[in-house]
């Protein structure tokens, strides 16, 4: 069954479907492949009339933050928008930084996301005047003290439990919504699945592992478990963690929201 024409705005399922390959065309970590990515170069968004939209990555040097966002419509129309990281999260080929990395650069994607929920909330001319009024600029900062913080408690060196003092305003719905975008799913929610996603898990544990996985526990038999989770699931786990630069504790966080639908 077809999702609906407006499902990407109320199933976090269909928006990461929706979206998740534009955040591939932009390969975040291949500064070789960095390039002008318009949204008339995907059919599956053709619903959205979106052929003015373009997305870029630049990268700088930045004195006091990690990554920027920044918006703005040109003379002819054109909505560019920038998603800006900072050169220092390129400088070396350490675990660390290619996390900081990732987190960064899908934070900022999320804003771009809010932008898209922004301009098909209302006609093309609302949505103009809005992104100028409020837009037309820096949209977001995030400071490399926040991208620390953020990945900590990804990696759970800071418990996702929590205080709410204690944890980033930039993990928090509130910091991406615009107020003119409509109903869209928790922003928050759709950082976490672009991070990593069971769309993504599964370019891994594909139909194979999961055939082979389902039928060794399905037998009920404590070997075949053991063996189901300690030679398909868990390898498949660690292996897509590893080559998408996913914090493994958040990555298996996500993953048991869904391994129940692999029995």
């Amino acid at each position: 069954m077809r999702d609906s024409p407006v499902a990407y705005r109320k199933e976090i399922e269909t928006a990461i479907r929706s979206f998740r390959p534009v955040l591939m065309a932009l390969n975040i970590r291949d500064t070789e492949k960095h390039r002008h990515v318009f949204l008339a170069e995907f059919d599956n968004l053709d619903i959205l009339n979106l052929d003015y939209c373009r997305i870029s990555i630049l990268v700088a040097d930045l004195d006091y933050c990690d990554g920027l966002f920044v918006s703005s419509y040109t003379k002819t129309g054109l909505l560019r928008n920038y998603l800006i990281l900072n050169n220092s999260l390129f400088a070396n080929d350490s675990r660390q930084k290619k996390y900081l990395l990732k987190i960064t650069g899908v934070h900022e994607f999320c804003h771009f996301i809010a932008i898209i929920y922004a301009i098909t909330a209302s006609s093309i001319e609302i949505a103009r005047e809005n992104i100028k009024k409020r837009l037309n600029g820096t949209l977001d900062e995030l400071t490399r003290t926040n991208v620390l913080k953020i990945y900590d408690i990804l990696s759970e060196r800071i418990p996702d439990n929590t205080s709410e003092d204690d944890i980033p305003e930039e993990m928090t719905d509130s910091h991406f919504r615009l107020d003119f975008e409509g109903e869209t799913p928790d922003y928050n929610i759709l950082f976490r699945n672009f991070l990593f996603s069971q769309e993504l898990f599964e370019t891994e544990f594909d139909a194979n592992k999961q055939r082979e996985y389902k039928k060794l526990v399905k037998t009920g038999k404590k070997d075949n478990l053991s063996k189901a989770v300690n030679d398909i699931l868990v390898p498949s786990l660690i292996k897509i963690a590893n080559e998408k630069c996913i914090p493994l504790l958040f990555a298996k966080k996500q993953l048991l929201k869904w391994l129940h639908l692999y029995s």
